[in-house]
């Protein structure tokens, strides 16, 4: 099994049709400044190394301006974080969030099948409650043909209290989602969080992708 880098992740979304925020991996200070001013002068920048809790360790960060992106970038190339070291970075554009909400595509820890796992709350550790708590996520079982119902996927957006435009938005969102799981052979798919922009557009600013 093997854990993706994020870029790779997201561009697989990407070819699926889940919008993604524009975003370019950068190996100096001074590319990241450029992408940033791109951007319109703020940026996300994030270490691109094979590991969960980079937020914590220091490896995501937020750029208000080009300056601040190269002195970011710059203090994170070289250095080992999480056991890896960074020789590349991703700087993407920022994203203005009206709702944050987590998904994950997994096999139910219990019975094995593919299953749609969701919490209403972005940014929780979901692939660990996933583990002591299944129950406390709102799941749905899938087949194992890579579909899922415009039904099931507005019983999930009811279950997390969303309106119906956030539901039909999710509708598309989560179907990429899932062929992208299915056809990519994974052991996991996370979003997290999966962004219900103020335009009510569905974009995955993050993904973690687990193939075997």
């Amino acid at each position: 099994m093997t854990r993706l880098l994020e870029h790779d992740a997201l561009r697989i979304l990407a070819d699926h049709g889940l919008a993604v925020p524009e975003f370019v991996v950068v190996s100096s200070g001074d590319e990241a400044a450029l992408a940033t001013a791109d951007f319109g002068g703020e940026s996300i920048l994030k270490a691109l190394i094979p590991a969960s809790g980079r937020a914590a360790a220091g490896a995501v960060r937020a750029a208000r301006s080009p300056e601040e992106a190269r002195s970011i970038a710059a203090a994170l190339l070289g250095e080992k974080i999480l056991g890896f070291r960074v020789d590349r970075v991703l700087v993407s554009r920022v994203i203005d969030a009206e709702w944050e909400i987590s998904v994950v595509f997994a096999p139910d820890p219990a019975t094995g099948a593919p299953t749609v796992f969701a919490s209403a709350l972005g940014g929780i550790d979901v692939t660990e409650l996933l583990q002591r708590d299944p129950a406390a996520l709102v799941r749905r079982p899938l087949g194992g043909d890579g579909t899922i119902s415009a039904d099931t996927v507005r019983e999930i957006a009811r279950d997390l209290g969303l309106g119906d435009a956030e539901a039909d938005a999710l509708v598309p969102a989560l179907a990429a989602m899932y062929r992208a799981f299915t056809e990519a052979d994974a052991t996991l798919l996370e979003v997290n969080p999966l962004i219900i922009a103020t335009d009510r557009t569905i974009v995955a600013p993050t993904a973690t992708l687990f193939v075997n």
